[in-house]
């Protein structure tokens, strides 16, 4: 499923521009020759002696250091620095070089370039050091491999010759570490190695599991023991052991492990061709000669706090122009993640969207707020939000395209079919999936069509979904609805979405029949879908009691699954009445 080559050592990425040489220098000089981790320098230096950098760094470092040459293989406790005039990145675990092209503006982000591809190959092995420069190089690339699960550094203001590449990079909120050269080096020299201590490493999986009710087993180590790496040099620990202990006293770093291990960094429109292929390619034909009795449903799983998904609706919208407003379009977002879910349903953003989304696009579908920018009502009422498991919990279901990208690339194999199967069972027949540019559906050929390789998009064949897998789809408890009493004014739009939401969820995306949403006093606050075969108005005067309004025969049915689910606190279902 994931295509990158597992790599079992960290590679470093310090950025830096020409004023950046002594911070580089002091960084080299703090670290040992047996780091087991490689570092590469990237240093926009056009006018440099080919020879020189290699040289000075060389006699920083005991660690060989070499000037890169195309081709040339990535290996544990070396210095690899950039030519001058050239673009590097890695694959693979190979160097490659290529020409610097210049824009007519002198503009050149081979920091930026290394870093994204860093992130792609290397994912939570990746470390990233942006130290003194000027200009904002490396701050796109931070954000990627922040994104990978990777770890992040960048200089402090106090040391730092030229604050703009550090301070850019910190901007971007996906900073691990401000510190200076020597400080980042002694934190590297202490980066714990976890791949001997599966016991205490399993014992933190269950704490985990306890506390949140996610099981990280199937999830991949390598990424989870990075991700406890970073939070043992946040908070202090030098050995696996003392950092368990701290996870069983101290249930605020729990949470924020929890929190790391989830990984939660995105973006609008990342991975701009993609969106660019769905507009030109896809939406169109998803909304053609569709019905209103047949919506379109579009399900983002894992969408972290909301950025695709409101990405795909402004897509979706510019594709159809004036069709939009007349089509029947829902889209559906989850996470297992509270805080994702509370900050998508909100649609406040930083500022800093303004670097992915366009003027326009921020005019057209945003409204300036005190702390960045807000979805306007346009994008957020087709969105319902809800906190789900996709490894195990019931999907949604009757959906036209599902975008799950750059979330398999973090699970074990098998976890992985669990959920392509889960995706497929969810899928209309011939509906879409778009996985990451790191997943495939290679081992599901007989339950999809490759529609596009490069955009990683697939249609459900007409192939029956296993019946094995229909022990995944056990209905769990849902939250119990709020209790209604009387409130001011200010609380009604509050409670009216609250009430929407969690009707959604319920009822949407796992039953799909018709139902209706109750209070304590059998009230009936929403209808959902056509009730007429079940409710209809009683004569004399108007009522929403939901039994005085149900057909003949169905009160004491009625009475009876409600008074059970009350009492019990558990879903019911009764049939054939």
């Amino acid at each position: 499923m994931n295509e990158s080559i597992e790599k079992t050592f960290p590679v470093v990425c310090i950025g830096a521009s020409a004023g950046g040489l002594e911070s580089i220098v002091e960084l080299l000089e703090g670290m040992p020759v047996d780091t087991e981790m490689a570092f590469v320098c990237i240093q926009q230096l056009d006018r440099m002696s080919e020879s020189l950098l290699p040289a000075i760094l060389g006699r920083a470092t005991l660690m060989p250091t070499l000037e890169v040459k195309d081709g040339m293989q990535v290996e544990r406790n070396h210095v690899y620095v950039i030519p001058p005039n050239t673009v590097m990145t890695v694959s693979k675990g190979i160097l490659r070089l290529t020409p610097r092209s210049h824009d007519g503006h002198g503009v050149n982000m081979c920091i930026d370039t290394f870093l994204f591809s860093l992130a792609k190959e290397q994912s939570s092995l990746g470390i990233g050091i942006i130290l003194s420069g000027t200009g904002n190089d490396g701050s796109a690339g931070i954000i990627a491999l922040k994104e990978a699960g990777g770890i992040t550094f960048a200089q402090d203001e106090e040391t730092a010759k030229y604050k703009d590449m550090p301070c850019h990079a910190k901007a971007t909120g996906c900073v691990d570490f401000v510190l200076s050269p020597r400080a980042i080096a002694l934190k590297l020299e202490t980066f714990p190695s976890l791949l001997s201590h599966d016991n205490i490493f399993n014992e933190i999986l269950f704490l985990l599991k306890r506390m949140s009710g996610v099981d990280f087993f199937h999830y991949k180590s390598a990424t989870i023991n990075r991700r406890i790496a970073r939070r043992m040099l946040i908070s202090h620990q030098d050995t696996l052991e003392s950092y368990l202990e701290a996870l069983k006293v101290n249930p605020w770093e729990l949470e924020a492990l929890y929190q790391d291990v989830l990984i939660s960094v995105t973006r609008f429109f990342r991975d701009p061709e993609t969106f660019n292929y769905l507009q030109t390619d896809v939406f169109s034909n998803l909304v053609q000669n569709r019905s209103d009795e047949k919506p379109l449903r579009i399900w983002v799983p894992a969408c972290s706090t909301g950025e695709e998904i409101y990405s795909l609706v402004i897509v979706l919208i510019e594709s159809l122009g004036d069709v939009f407003a007349q089509t029947s379009v829902r889209f559906f977002g989850s996470d297992v993640n509270d805080n994702n879910i509370k900050i998508a349903r909100l649609g406040v953003y930083p500022v800093s969207i303004e670097k992915d989304v366009s003027a326009e696009r921020l005019e057209r579908f945003f409204t300036r707020v005190e702390r960045g920018y807000q979805v306007k009502p346009l994008l957020r009422d087709r969105c319902v939000f809800a906190k789900q498991n996709v490894t195990s919990d019931p999907p949604f279901s009757k959906i036209d395209l599902i975008s799950c990208r750059n979330f398999l690339i973090y699970l074990s194999a098998s976890l992985q079919k669990k959920v392509i199967l889960t995706f497929h069972y969810a899928l209309n027949p011939g509906g879409f999936l778009l996985l990451g540019p790191a997943e495939n559906v290679s081992g599901f050929r007989d339950l999809f069509n490759v529609v596009d390789q490069k955009a990683k998009l697939y249609s459900k064949k007409q192939a029956q979904t296993p019946r094995s897998l229909e022990y995944l789809f056990t209905p769990s408890i849902p939250e119990t609805f709020p209790v209604i009493k009387k409130k001011d004014e200010n609380e009604d739009l509050n409670m009216s979405m609250s009430i929407q939401r969690e009707a959604d969820r319920v009822a949407i995306a796992k039953y799909e029949q018709p139902a209706v949403v109750i209070n304590e006093a059998m009230e009936i606050l929403q209808f959902r879908g056509d009730t007429n075969l079940y409710l209809r108005q009683a004569r004399g005067t108007p009522s929403l009691n939901l039994f005085k309004m149900s057909q003949e025969g169905l009160e004491a049915e009625l009475k009876n699954c409600i008074n059970r689910v009350i009492s019990s606190n558990i879903s019911f279902k009764k049939e054939n009445i």
